[in-house]
Parts: structure tokens; C-alpha cells; sequence
């Protein structure tokens, strides 16, 4: 398909494509500005029909660690069939990506969540890395996602799982091994932060993280991405994909093939 441009007129107007770009390299010059204080910058504008793949393109071509983009958002439904930039970005990114909702407070209120695997700790380490500022406040929470969550009625439990009894014993373990794993990232980052406060939630994940969002009045979310397969994805999301879609804050997604030494 041929893309449609529409020209100036006679007088010597620049057309719409022109107009764009020129709006497009004004606004990544005022925003290059503001961060030359901390960061050594470049601008870029590249003109594309598909902005999702045209940013992930870019970030892979430059070898780029972390990717940053706003979230304008779409209902659920128009997210499933058509998806958005975000959605898109977040789905297939091969580095760690940091999707901002809306504006933060003045005071850095972190969730960071963590279920005891690499990706979880590349997740905090990030977190360190980026400078996060020591005066932030950040909530260690872990979700105990119960046996049933992955109860298949036909089947009976996924490992064996036949009777109360063993269902109940699961259930105790997983809770002990919840208070490990929060207790030895307390040891860990407790001398790091303003305030470190440690939260155990119940049920599945994704949902479990996004109430926590809420009660401890979040503005940014820390989590590793595991990883499913793509039909995985496409059916069930995973626990970043949900999160990153319906969280009102900005979410820190750290990728588990990042290039940062981790």
C-alpha cells in the first residue's frame, strides 16, 4: 500500500508530512533539554506507519538497555484485538521497559514485586542501577499464588495434588518459602531506602499486584518479566502484560535478557 501525503499548496505551505516532522523534532528537542542535566542525550525522528515496531527496531539497533514511553491507553477489549504502542512494546521488547501512566507525585513511592526468581532479582537490581533516590519509600511484596489458582477440574492439581491434606500442606510451604524469600530481600536493600516495609498477599498475581498498587498508594511498580510463549501470551497474558495494562502508575518491567550486568 502506497502511504498518502498530502502536499502544500502553491503558496509554498509544507505539507502535512513536513508539518509533522517539524512538530516531531521540536518536541524531542524540548524534551533533550530538560534531561542534558543528567543524561548525555541525541534526538531522533523517523517517520513510520507502524510506531510500535519502528521503536523496537531502534531500541535493538542501538542496543538500548531500557525503553520509556507513555501510556495513552485503550478499553480492554480494543487492547486484546487490536492492542496499543505500549502493549505491543511491552509484549515483545527484548530489554527492560518503563511504561508511565501518569504524572508522579513528588515522593517516589516504589511496590517492587518479587516471587524468589532471577527475574525478580535483575528486577531490583535495575531499580538500584537506573538511581532511584534513597528517599523513596518501597514495599517488598510477595503474592502466594495458591494451589488452586492452577487447579484443573479434570485433572485434579498439577504434581498430585488429591486430597485437602495435600493441598494444605502446598499451601503452608509456599507461605514459608513467601516470608524467605521477602525476609532475605529485607536483609539485602534494608539500608538502601528511606523506608522498607515488607507485604504478603494471597491469590494470582497479577490481580494480587494491582490491589497492592492501591493500598500502598504506588506511583511505580518494579517487576521481572519471566516470560511465556507467544501463544501463552496471546490467551493468558502474563503477570507484566496485566500488570502494565491496568496498573494507574508507571510500571518498570525488567527484562530477563537485558544486556545491564545484572
Amino acid at each position: 500500500m502506497t502511504p498518502m501525503v498530502v502536499r502544500g499548496n502553491s503558496a509554498g505551505e509544507p505539507s502535512l508530512t513536513e508539518a509533522l516532522r517539524e512538530c516531531g523534532e521540536k518536541m524531542v528537542r524540548a524534551v533533550a533539554k530538560g534531561l542534558a542535566k543528567k543524561f548525555k542525550t541525541s534526538t531522533t525522528v523517523l517517520e513510520s506507519h507502524d510506531i510500535a515496531g519502528t521503536v523496537l527496531d531502534r531500541a535493538k539497533k542501538i542496543r538500548a538497555d531500557l525503553i520509556v514511553l507513555g501510556a495513552r491507553g485503550l478499553s480492554p477489549l480494543k487492547t486484546f484485538f487490536l492492542g496499543s504502542v505500549s502493549h505491543k512494546i511491552t509484549r515483545h521488547a527484548e530489554c527492560s521497559v518503563l511504561v508511565a501512566h501518569r504524572k508522579p507525585g513528588r515522593a517516589l513511592n516504589v511496590l517492587a514485586a518479587l516471587d524468589g526468581s532471577p527475574a525478580s532479582q535483575r528486577a531490583m537490581t535495575f531499580l538500584d542501577q537506573v538511581g532511584v533516590s534513597p528517599t523513596a519509600g518501597v514495599t517488598l511484596l510477595h503474592v502466594v499464588a495458591e494451589p488452586l489458582v492452577f487447579w484443573i477440574p479434570e485433572t485434579g492439581f498439577p504434581g498430585g495434588y488429591g486430597n485437602v491434606a495435600a493441598f494444605e500442606e502446598s499451601l503452608k510451604a509456599l507461605r514459608l518459602r513467601g516470608d524467605r524469600i521477602l525476609a532475605d530481600a529485607k536483609k539485602e536493600w534494608g539500608g538502601r531506602f528511606r523506608s522498607l516495609r515488607t507485604l504478603v498477599r494471597e491469590g494470582y498475581p497479577s490481580g494480587e499486584i494491582l490491589r497492592a498498587v492501591k493500598s500502598t498508594r504506588a506511583n511505580l511498580v518494579v517487576l521481572g518479566r519471566r516470560g511465556h510463549s507467544r501463544l501463552d501470551r496471546f490467551f493468558m497474558g502474563s503477570v507484566s502484560q496485566k500488570v502494565s495494562s491496568y496498573a494507574p502508575c508507571a510500571v518498570l518491567i525488567v527484562h530477563g535478557g537485558s544486556r545491564n550486568s545484572m
